[in-house]
């Protein structure tokens, strides 16, 4: 049995090491493309050629990082803090991803007052991509169950101990997967990993937020491109945001970047 607790860890590093490695794509030319651009300092053709490669199919953490880069070279900060996000979703451990992102932040004036913050119970995302989480689970859980099945048939304490282990692992990793958060409402609510993120940046100018979902309501604030808020309900082209001190409004759909589905 001992065997199978050392299969299912080597099947754990090569899910890891191949957790990001796709398939060959035809728009793999285009994105090919795209970095020979970016490289010679054509950024606007860069950004439109990475954008095509994103809606033909391929989306990772990689080819968000490049689109953001762009963007911010382009004068786009709004949109290079949406796909730098995104790319910090599925690239928790890149130094580069993070570094931009902290850049980008430190030159948002204005955005301190309504960015949000999110105080997490269990961050194991901060190093883990969200598929990453769910293999170490699985592999996890298949271990603790191969062990508990040893200490029941050997009646070992060996085995008992490593089931112990391996379940507290397992949970540990679940609550990461499957867990709570405090929101920008200071709200408690489930997440789970795979789950949309539901967050947004500003990518406008500036961004006008109403107390309705209408032109006619009543405007509450100018919210500054790169602002970063907790976003609710969707109302048509409206998209509901979250703001200081528990403030709630309304902004254009065309002014905000939602992140998710990454």
């Amino acid at each position: 049995m001992k065997n199978v607790i050392g299969q299912a860890i080597l099947l754990l590093l090569l899910l890891l090491i191949g957790s990001n490695v796709g398939a060959a794509n035809p728009m793999s030319s285009i994105v090919s493309e795209a970095h020979e651009r970016y490289r010679s300092g054509n950024f606007a053709d860069a950004e439109r050629l990475y954008r095509e490669a994103i809606r033909g199919g391929i989306r990772n953490g990689h080819i968000l990082y490049n689109l953001g880069n762009a963007q911010y070279r382009l004068g786009k900060i709004g949109e290079a803090l949406a796909n730098l996000r995104r790319a910090a979703v599925l690239l928790p451990r890149d130094g580069d991803v993070a570094a931009n992102l902290q850049l980008i932040r430190s030159r948002v004036g204005g955005a301190d007052d309504v960015k949000t913050e999110h105080s997490e119970f269990f961050a194991l995302h901060r190093a883990l991509a969200p598929r990453e989480q769910v293999i170490v689970l699985l592999v996890l859980s298949t271990v603790f169950w191969a062990a508990v099945y040893m200490a029941l048939t050997t009646r070992r304490a060996g085995w008992r101990m490593s089931s112990v282990c391996f379940g507290l692992l397992a949970a540990y990793v679940a609550m990461s997967v499957f867990g709570t958060r405090v929101n920008a409402r200071q709200e408690i609510e489930f997440v789970c990993v795979t789950d949309a993120q539901d967050v947004g940046v500003i990518v406008s100018n500036q961004a006008r937020a109403r107390s309705g979902d209408s032109d006619s309501f009543e405007a509450i604030g100018i919210l500054p491109e790169g602002s970063e808020l907790d976003v609710g309900e969707r109302r048509g082209e409206w998209v509901q945001v979250f703001l200081a001190e528990g403030r709630r409004g309304w902004v254009k759909e065309e002014d905000i970047a939602v992140i998710g589905g990454v």
